[in-house]
């Protein structure tokens, strides 16, 4: 749909630059993806695969773990290990996406221990950076929940509105029989004949 014909390759590969990456495209595409599941395999298994890389450590077991239903005790028993190794190694980064991630996808049990765990075992650095996170969190909540309030208010005022027009087409029958009253009133509105009898119920 351009202004000039297109003259380029029809080949996705030919269009990679640069030519180095050709080869990794070619092989990424051409042979089935290894999926792995996190969940079937031994922390001390995931350990030893990553030979005592605490970053490694620390990203896989929080992917395997986040959904368990004891989130915290997992965190506060082994997770924290790691985590802590990471700080006082200074990659306080690493600590803050890690638990940002188990912030988001997650809820610890017990929110006020582990407030009181970040503070008192991890660095202030850290903790600033976690305590902005949660707050971010907190409020990107607040303004889902807004929107939510929003939205519910939005359709009740819908069903408000139709209740009462369909009252009011009841009141002052505009010369159909109750059947086609109703059948009516069910097409412009969505009501069920038995919400129709029981708000005709109302007016009596």
């Amino acid at each position: 749909n351009g202004d000039q014909p297109y003259s380029h390759s029809l080949t996705l590969s030919d269009l990679i630059k640069p030519d180095a990456a050709k080869q990794v495209f070619s092989h990424l595409f051409t042979k089935p993806f290894c999926l792995i599941d996190l969940a079937t395999i031994e922390d001390d298994t995931l350990r030893e695969y990553v030979q005592g890389r605490v970053k490694g450590i620390a990203l896989l077991m929080a992917l395997k773990h986040v959904f368990d239903s004891n989130l915290q005790a997992f965190f506060e028993q082994t997770l924290i290990k790691a985590l802590r190794q990471l700080d006082q190694a200074g990659d306080s980064d690493e600590v803050v996406d890690v638990i940002y991630y188990l912030l988001n996808e997650n809820e610890f049990l017990n929110g006020k221990r582990f407030w009181d765990i970040l503070h008192r075992k991890f660095s202030p650095r850290t903790e600033a950076k976690i305590m902005t996170i949660a707050q971010q969190l907190r409020q990107e909540g607040m303004r889902e929940g807004m929107r939510e309030g929003m939205q519910q208010g939005i359709q009740h005022g819908i069903e408000k509105t139709k209740i009462e027009f369909a009252k009011q087409l009841l009141a002052e029958n505009p010369g159909l029989s109750k059947k086609d009253l109703i059948a009516l009133i069910n097409r412009l509105t969505g009501f069920t004949v038995e919400k129709v009898l029981e708000l005709e119920k109302d007016l009596v």
